[in-house]
């Protein structure tokens, strides 16, 4: 019997397979779709992203194919009145960036394969039941057997449609188009633009490729269309040619009432879908992955209670409540038509922008680098925001993550008792301060404190250690 069955091999999926895989547990991936998708489709990739891809050690690949974007501008009637560079980042990874979809699944799936794992294409799941610890998948192919399910699937989630759980949230009324097309102008090719105006949303966000941009519009999906648009809002000359895809798209912004369900868990865009402002959606898909993977494999191995499951659920909904609020409000404002609130709009864009505290806090949203969680069992005194890169005896923090994707403890100046039920996987720490940190496997300090036996009280609340043990 597998540990756990993923169904959906999009870039959630094939991420939450890395995952687990990497924390030891087997995986069996399916995916309805015969071959991988063409389109580009999401082509953002943040900063936290690119944080988790280092730990797991594959952001060079990323790298390598993809575009650095080093700022984003707003422009009203052809004039830049806001601009916001992302060096203003403590990550690494000062930038955001650009890779179509294809690419990022591509890599996905060959890091998949080397870690021995197979897809199973044109393997639809149809129902599932639990029963004795398991579950018990029927699949377009016969049946299967696991100990965990994870919906991946999509927004359109089957697995999401048989927990019957509501998908509650809105359709904006509004029809979107996107175009992925080559434009001569005299914006730079490093950094996207957002024209704000009463045409709607307009953006333009550079790809790869030399010269080619994904544009985002609110009118209907034609060429010529998107080439007025530019003119009468970027600059009179431009050209835009070579169309690779054009298509309307509507948003939505839902999300589920619950994450898990027994054995059964979703994940993703089956779990939330956004507003495509900022660039989130697939950002937050990776983390889910990230957050949960460590999380089953404590519970599934019985180290630790199901409560600790049960965060993933708190912390990751909280999160994208947040997101939601935040990506509907960011569209509502860039939509806005009346003259008034565009006029003003526009005065509070070209003001507070200017600012390197606004610019750095807009920065950190967008990126995800500002992620922060409330206080639970997986979150000590202390505790709740990402760690940041940070060098040690052994190397920086992130290269111990790439080798031991468990607990890390830093500046441990005292020697903890530490049950044996914790894999303490790193011994290294840092003498910058008095304080103790414990580093959660997804890279999220768990706890903080100058007192060892909070931190071994912290210990004690993730992991299944009877009091006697102490």
């Amino acid at each position: 019997m597998t540990d756990v069955l993923v169904v959906g091999a999009g870039p959630t999926g094939l991420f939450m397979a890395i995952c687990l895989l990497r924390q030891g547990l087997t995986v069996r991936i399916i995916d309805r779709a015969l071959a991988p998708s063409d389109k580009s489709r999401a082509i953002a990739i943040q900063a936290r992203t690119l944080e988790i891809f280092d730990q797991v050690g594959i952001v060079n690949h990323f790298l390598e194919k993809g575009l650095k974007l080093k700022a984003a501008n707003a422009v009203a009637n052809r004039k830049r009145i806001a601009r916001v560079p992302f060096d203003h980042l403590d990550s690494p990874f000062p930038f955001i960036l650009s890779l179509p979809q294809y690419d990022t699944e591509q890599i996905l799936i060959e890091y998949l394969k080397f870690l021995g794992c197979k897809i199973e294409r044109g393997v639809e799941l149809l129902s599932f039941v639990e029963k004795d610890k398991e579950i018990e998948a029927t699949l377009s192919v016969g049946t299967a057997r696991a100990s965990w399910l994870i919906g991946c699937d999509g927004a359109h989630s089957t697995t999401r449609k048989c927990l019957a759980f509501a998908f509650e949230g809105r359709t904006f009324t509004q029809e979107f188009a996107l175009a992925d097309v080559e434009i001569a102008w005299d914006f730079p090719h490093d950094e996207f633009t957002l024209f704000l105006s009463r045409d709607g949303i307009l953006a333009a966000i550079p790809l790869p490729e030399k010269g080619r941009y994904r544009v985002i519009f609110q009118q209907e999906p034609v060429l010529e269309v998107v080439e007025n648009l530019l003119k009468r809002h970027a600059q009179p000359n431009v050209q835009v040619r070579n169309p690779r895809w054009i298509t309307s798209f509507s948003i939505n912004s839902r999300m589920t009432e619950q994450t898990i369900k027994g054995r059964v868990i979703l994940a993703g865009d089956a779990a939330h879908i956004h507003s495509p402002a900022g660039g989130q959606g697939m950002n937050t898909g990776f983390s889910d992955a990230y957050n949960l993977s460590w999380k089953l494999k404590y519970v599934h191995e019985g180290k630790a209670k199901h409560e600790l499951l049960a965060t993933y659920d708190l912390e990751r909904r909280n999160f994208g409540k947040k997101l939601l609020q935040a990506t509907e409000r960011a569209s509502k404002i860039a939509m806005l038509d009346n003259l008034i609130l565009v006029a003003l709009r526009n005065f509070v864009f070209r003001h507070l922008t200017k600012h390197a505290y606004i610019q750095k806090k807009l920065a950190s949203l967008i990126s995800q680098i500002g992620l922060q969680y409330d206080t639970n069992v997986a979150i000590g005194a202390g505790g709740g925001k990402r760690a940041p890169n940070a060098n040690t005896e052994k190397g920086d923090l992130f290269q111990c993550m790439r080798t031991n994707p468990g607990f890390i403890l830093m500046n441990n100046r005292d020697k903890i008792l530490i049950p044996e039920a914790i894999p303490l996987t790193h011994d290294g720490w840092i003498y910058d301060s008095h304080y103790i940190y414990v580093i959660r496997p997804d890279s999220m300090i768990g706890c903080k404190s100058s007192n060892p036996k909070v931190i071994q009280e912290y210990f004690f609340g993730v992991f299944d250690i009877q009091k006697e043990k102490r």
